[in-house]
């Protein structure tokens, strides 16, 4: 397997990539992504786990959004960082 395929990982890179992903989903909260407010639903996912999972997808080369929502469905370490959003919808 190539290192450019989509989806492609080891361990190593997979924790860095956690560690990566928490502190952009902080800054992007703190810095970002102002607080909503206003009536209405809450959404499921917030804006600023949106943004942290469009860039997870882009660092993990998945170019298909159906392949990319499939493997972190699949996949338990995404199930930790995204429970919500994990555990309402199934592909």
């Amino acid at each position: 397997m190539w290192a450019w395929e989509e989806g492609v990982q080891d361990q190593t890179v997979t924790k860095e990539l956690d560690t990566l992903l928490t502190a952009l989903y902080v800054l992007i909260d703190d810095h970002v992504v102002p607080p909503r407010t206003g009536r209405g639903r809450r959404p499921e996912l917030t804006d600023s786990e949106l943004i942290t999972m469009a860039v997870a997808q882009v660092l993990q080369r998945y170019n298909s959004e159906r392949r990319w929502i499939r493997h972190i469905h699949t996949d338990a370490g995404w199930r930790t960082m995204f429970p919500t959003m994990l555990s309402s919808r199934r592909c």
